[in-house]
C-alpha cells in the first residue's frame, strides 16, 4: 500500500515538472475594453459565419500565429497586448509563438492583408470597441484609425479606419466607412479570452530566437532588403545565448525589446537593388524548412520537355553547395526595358513605363533556354530558345515576386507544395499574394554572405560569449550601459564588441 502511495506522489510529482510555458489556459472572455490590460496575454476568436440575422450558426475560431482560422485553442493561439503609449488606448499585438507582431495596413484599397513582422515601427496599433452586433454579445471590433488612408465612395474619398476582419479563413484588413459598418456575418465581430500562461515572455523570447534564426537575414550583395545588418547580428547572437537560460519575465521581455529595437534600425536601411547577373533564386516559404528542413530552388529539368524538346522549370531540394552545383540551378537575370517585348507591353497596357526597369529576361546559362509562360495557372512553365518571354521582378516583404507582365496578379510558385510537405515538382503561376510565391535571389558569381542564422563555415560555430564591463569584470547577463562582448568560436577564433544597452 505505501508503496503504491510513493509511486502516486512519484506521478503526481513529474507531472508538476512537465507543466510548463506551453501549457496555456484558457480563461474568461472580456467583455469590457477596461479589462485588456497592457502586458496581458490574451486569445482572439473569429466569429466568421455566425450570423444571428439570418440564422447561421457557424463556430467560427481561434487565430495561431499564423493566422490559421478554425483552429482549437492552442498555445499558439496567444497573444500579448502591450500598450503602444500613445494614450488612446491603443496595442500591439505580438504572437506568444514566434514573438511577430502584426503589421500595419499600408495599402489604400478596399482590402489589403495585414502581414506579421517584427518591426515595431511599422506594427499595427489596435484599438477596441464593443460591436453592435446583439447576436454576438461580448463581441469587439478591432481596428486601427489611419487618417491617411482613403476609400472611394460614390463621386468623393473619405478617410476611414482599417478594420480587422476575416475574409474566409484569411486575416484580412477592411478599409470600412465606419465602425458601425457590418454585414452580421460575424466577420468583423472578434471574441476576446483571457489566457493564463507561466512565464510567457520567457517561451516568447525562446519561440522568437528561433524564428528569427529561419529568416535568413543577411548581409551580402544580394538584391534585398538587408545589405546593412548594422549590429543586428552581435545582437541577436547574444540574446540567443541568453535565451538559452530561463529568465525571469521583466529580463526576458527586455530582451524581446532589444531584440525589436534592433529590427527598427534596420527598418530604413536601402536595399540592393535587383542588377543583371547570374543567380540561385530560392524559394523563401517557411514552410519548407519548418516541414522538410530544406529550402528549394528553381532548376530546369531536362529529362521534362514539351514537343519542342524544351526543358520544364522545376522547383527542387537546394544543394547543401548550391555554388558548387549543376548549372542547371543559375539563372542570368538580363535586363529587358529595353527589348521589342517590352514595348509591345507597354504598348498593350500591360506594363507602364515606370515598371520597365523591373523587367528581366530569366535565362539559364547552361542550356541557353529563357523561362517562358504558362498558358494558365495549374500549368508547367517551359523554357524558350528566343528571349520573347520578360518578368517583373518586384520586392515582396524581404523576398521578391516575379509576376507575369501580361497579368500581374499572377506569379511563378511552386506547384503542388502541399504545406511544405510537396515533393519536388514543376513550376506554375499562382496570384501573388500565395506564400510560396516569395523568392529569394542569391548572385552566383564572387558570392559573399554573412548570415544570422547561416554561420560563415562549419569551422567557425559560435562557442561561447562572456560579457565585461568597461573595468573588465565578468558579468552574469549585460548590464545597462556600456558591456565588453567577447565571442569565442570554435576554430579558436575570437572576436569583441562593444554593445550599449540603453
Amino acid at each position: 500500500m505505501r508503496k503504491n502511495i510513493l509511486f502516486s506522489l512519484f506521478f503526481l510529482f513529474a507531472a508538476a515538472l512537465c507543466v510548463n510555458a506551453e501549457d496555456a489556459v484558457l480563461g474568461e472572455k472580456i467583455t469590457n475594453v477596461a479589462d485588456i490590460k497592457d502586458g496581458g496575454v490574451y486569445a482572439i476568436y473569429g466569429l466568421l459565419n455566425c450570423d444571428p440575422v439570418n440564422g447561421s450558426k457557424g463556430k467560427g475560431g481561434f487565430y495561431k500565429s499564423d493566422k490559421t482560422y478554425k483552429t482549437d485553442f492552442k498555445t499558439d493561439c496567444a497573444f500579448v497586448f502591450t500598450s503602444t503609449g500613445e494614450g488612446d488606448g491603443s496595442f500591439f499585438i505580438q504572437s506568444v509563438a514566434d514573438g511577430k507582431l502584426w503589421g500595419t495596413c499600408t495599402d489604400e484599397s478596399y482590402m489589403a492583408t495585414g502581414e506579421a513582422h517584427y518591426y515595431r515601427s511599422m506594427a499595427a496599433k489596435i484599438r477596441f470597441v464593443p460591436a453592435e452586433n446583439e447576436g454576438l454579445p461580448g463581441s469587439f471590433v478591432m481596428y486601427e484609425y489611419v487618417p491617411s488612408a482613403q476609400r472611394e465612395i460614390g463621386d468623393s474619398y473619405v478617410s476611414t479606419p482599417y478594420v480587422v476582419a476575416q475574409d474566409w479563413g484569411s486575416l484580412a484588413w477592411c478599409s470600412y466607412t465606419s465602425l458601425a459598418e457590418n454585414d452580421n456575418t460575424g466577420s468583423g465581430e472578434w471574441y476576446i479570452y483571457d489566457v493564463t500562461m507561466n512565464a510567457p515572455y520567457d517561451y516568447m523570447l525562446d519561440k522568437m530566437v528561433t524564428a528569427v534564426g529561419k529568416l535568413g537575414l543577411n548581409e551580402s550583395p544580394d538584391p534585398g532588403k538587408f545589405s546593412d545588418l548594422k549590429d543586428f547580428p552581435e545582437t541577436y547572437e547574444m540574446v540567443k545565448v541568453v535565451a538559452k537560460d530561463s529568465l525571469a519575465e521583466q529580463e526576458a521581455l527586455g530582451y524581446i525589446q532589444m531584440l525589436l529595437d534592433a529590427f527598427d534600425d534596420i527598418v530604413d536601411v536601402e536595399p540592393n537593388a535587383v542588377t543583371s547577373g547570374v543567380y540561385v533564386i530560392e524559394n523563401g516559404y517557411n514552410g519548407f524548412y519548418g516541414v522538410q528542413k530544406v529550402t528549394k530552388s528553381l532548376f530546369f529539368e531536362a529529362g521534362h520537355t514539351d514537343e519542342n524538346g524544351n526543358s520544364a522549370l522545376y522547383w527542387k531540394t537546394s544543394p547543401t553547395d548550391i555554388f558548387a552545383a549543376d548549372s542547371m540551378f543559375y539563372f542570368e537575370l538580363l535586363p529587358a526595358g529595353d527589348s521589342q517585348a517590352a514595348e509591345f507591353l507597354l504598348e498593350d497596357g500591360s506594363i507602364t513605363e515606370e515598371q520597365k526597369k523591373d523587367l528581366y529576361f530569366i535565362r539559364n546559362p547552361k542550356c541557353g533556354l529563357y523561362v517562358g509562360w504558362a498558358a494558365k495557372r495549374g500549368v508547367a512553365v517551359f523554357g524558350t530558345a528566343e528571349p520573347t518571354t520578360p518578368y517583373i521582378i518586384v520586392p515582396k516583404g524581404d523576398y521578391f515576386v516575379i509576376c507575369h507582365p501580361e497579368s500581374q496578379y499572377y506569379s511563378l510558385s511552386p506547384y503542388n507544395h502541399m504545406g511544405g510537405n510537396g515533393p519536388d515538382n514543376f513550376i506554375e503561376y499562382a496570384d501573388v499574394s500565395h506564400q510560396a510565391s516569395i523568392w529569394r535571389l542569391r548572385l552566383v558569381d564572387d558570392y559573399n554572405s554573412t548570415s544570422i542564422s547561416a554561420p560563415d563555415s562549419e569551422a567557425k560555430e559560435l562557442l561561447s560569449v562572456t560579457y565585461y564591463s568597461v573595468c573588465g569584470t565578468v558579468l552574469e547577463k549585460p548590464a545597462k550601459g556600456v558591456n565588453i562582448v567577447k565571442y569565442v568560436y570554435t576554430d579558436a577564433s575570437v572576436e569583441t564588441k562593444k554593445l550599449i544597452i540603453k
